[in-house]
């Protein structure tokens, strides 16, 4: 079976997950969750994503998994936005 299926994912109106699972499919950019104000956990492990975008409106993430990804540079940006999840 192949779950690799996702490309793009784009969330019209506020949903309110807790938890979002979207590993294992070839999601190349970051975008269109920035309506899931509601969003403490965040799953994007293997992927095809090359750069950490869009994700500055999730202020209550607390745990963010994007390992085994194309990312190659993490900006001080990036860093700005981890600020309530743990390390």
């Amino acid at each position: 079976m192949n779950y690799q299926v996702l490309t793009t994912v784009y969330f019209k109106c506020s949903v309110l997950f807790r938890l979002l699972d979207l590993s294992f499919n070839r999601i190349k950019i970051i975008q269109g969750l920035d309506t899931l104000v509601n969003l403490k956990k965040l799953f994007l492990v293997s992927n095809r994503i090359e750069k950490i975008e869009n994700l500055s409106e999730l202020k209550g993430l607390q745990m963010l998994e994007l390992g085994d990804n194309r990312i190659r540079v993490i900006t001080l940006h990036f860093y700005c936005l981890l600020v309530n999840i743990p390390i």
